[in-house]
């Protein structure tokens, strides 16, 4: 057999075999990773999210507490079209209902956790509490499976607004939108979450570069027509002038010609 094919049907099968490995999310070290988080998750809330302001390229973070009801274990993963993927989690920690918190940085026997089928499956402490980690989100938007079923508190970054109906969405849309205006921030109460949060939000100044360009295209389009139209007037006029556009009958032009 040609040695190229069998170099090419060895990397294949090596990248086949380390594929799990090399695209694990599972990281004791980002577990361990030190966090303090705002347990307070008032009682009419199932999730408080917080999402951290991200640069200029790449991803940011958001920090996640969720209440835990009943369960001792959660799945997390985020969803694509092909498929869903284990979600990369920083500074893993529980809070009991009497008040005592677990981090994987000091109580990593209180935490098992395991891949399989695309999802991360953390065994809790306990069945009922606080679940908190940190993750990461693109820059702009935030898009979760409902981990937890129910209401969600939101809080954006700071500077960030939704409400351009372009530029942002929130889904579920049964939203209430608070401004904190000492802090610059906005925060939505988001009923009814059951399959996916899915949020897209904006600055001012991105809006207003939005709209001016808009503004912009839309005088030049409009300046651009009547020019063309005036044009096509004059042309129309000179032809009319130098006799191009006389017609002729039929019967005029004489017999065709073989």
């Amino acid at each position: 057999m040609n040695r190229r094919i069998i170099l090419t049907l060895a990397a294949v099968g090596f990248i086949a075999l380390t594929a799990g490995c090399l695209g694990s999310s599972v990281d004791d070290e980002a577990f361990a990773e030190e966090k303090e988080y705002d347990w307070n998750v008032s009682d009419n809330v199932d999730a408080d999210l917080t999402l951290e302001e991200g640069g200029w390229i790449g991803s940011s973070r958001f920090e996640a507490v969720y209440r835990i009801d009943g369960t001792s274990e959660v799945e997390l993963y985020r969803e694509s079209f092909t498929r869903d993927s284990p979600l990369s989690v920083e500074a893993l920690q529980f809070k009991t209902t009497s008040g005592d918190v677990y981090t994987y940085a000091d109580n990593p026997d209180q935490f098992e956790y395991e891949e399989s089928g695309g999802r991360l499956h953390i065994m809790l402490p306990e069945e009922d509490g606080k679940l908190a980690f940190t993750a990461t989100r693109s820059d702009g938007q935030l898009s979760l499976p409902a981990y937890v079923e129910g209401t969600y508190h939101v809080e954006l970054p700071e500077g960030y607004r939704v409400g351009d109906f372009l530029l942002s969405s929130v889904s579920p849309s049964q939203s209430d939108e608070t401004i904190d205006e000492a802090n610059d921030t906005m925060s939505l109460h988001i009923e009814e979450v059951d399959s996916s949060l899915s949020l897209r939000f904006y600055t001012p100044r991105t809006q207003m570069l939005f709209w001016s360009t808009i503004a912009v295209l839309g005088v030049t389009a409009i300046g651009g027509f009547f020019y063309f139209k005036r044009r096509i007037r004059q042309i129309t006029e000179w032809r009319r002038e130098q006799g191009l556009d006389v017609e002729t009958d039929d019967e005029d032009q004489g017999p065709p010609k073989k």
